[in-house]
């Protein structure tokens, strides 16, 4: 069973996710693809460039955990890998991942 799946049952939960929390998620999620952009320019054409793209993401994203509680219920190991500094690495792509899964389950289409 996915973390996605587990999140969502055994505590009087339901799959809807209020607009507001979509438009968080929406964020989040560019947050996230940040962070693979910010991979990609080190790799390509610009280390500072990256360093920027990395910072500025991660910034964003610790300020979205402080004032939305409910993305560490939804996503339990984001500010652990935020803070482990894996989520910079490869953690972002899974993450962004069950992002689009609860936009799915939520009927928000990937890209919007």
């Amino acid at each position: 069973m996915s973390r996605l799946s587990r999140a969502g049952q055994g505590r009087g939960r339901t799959t809807g996710v209020s607009p507001e929390r979509r438009a968080v998620l929406l964020e989040l999620k560019g947050r996230l693809n940040a962070l693979g952009v910010a991979n990609d320019a080190e790799d390509h054409w610009s280390g500072e460039e990256a360093v920027r793209l990395r910072r500025e993401a991660c910034e964003r994203i610790r300020e979205l955990l402080a004032e939305h509680a409910f993305l560490s219920e939804l996503l339990p190991t984001l500010r652990w890998e935020l803070e482990r500094g894996s989520l910079v690495t490869i953690g972002w792509s899974r993450l962004e991942d069950d992002v689009d899964a609860w936009l799915a389950v939520t009927g928000a289409r990937r890209g919007t």
